[in-house]
């Protein structure tokens, strides 16, 4: 717990953010996964439905993974997202 507070202290608070984002980003991608998967699998042949869930499985990882490696890049290089402003230290708010 102490480490938590250090890092929190620290100016991690950036790094919280961006951990809760894409934990939301990821969960609601996942969760919109298995509602379109659900009527899917009651709707088609068995046969059909096997190829069409999985082919919909790996879409869905795909763009997560894609969505993530270009967050993940843009933070890096420390690129500001559209619409955001400079913050008086030099990077960017929010």
């Amino acid at each position: 717990m102490a480490g938590f507070a250090m890092a929190f202290a620290t100016g991690a608070p950036r790094t919280l953010l961006r951990g809760s984002l894409i934990s939301t980003v990821w969960g609601v991608g996942l969760l919109a996964e298995a509602v379109i998967r659900v009527p899917l699998v009651h709707l088609l042949p068995v046969d059909v439905a096997v190829g069409v869930t999985e082919v919909l499985f790996a879409g869905t990882f795909v763009l997560l993974i894609a969505w993530n490696g270009r967050r993940e890049a843009r933070a890096r290089r420390g690129r500001p997202r559209r619409g955001s402003a400079p913050s008086p230290t030099g990077g960017t708010a929010g």
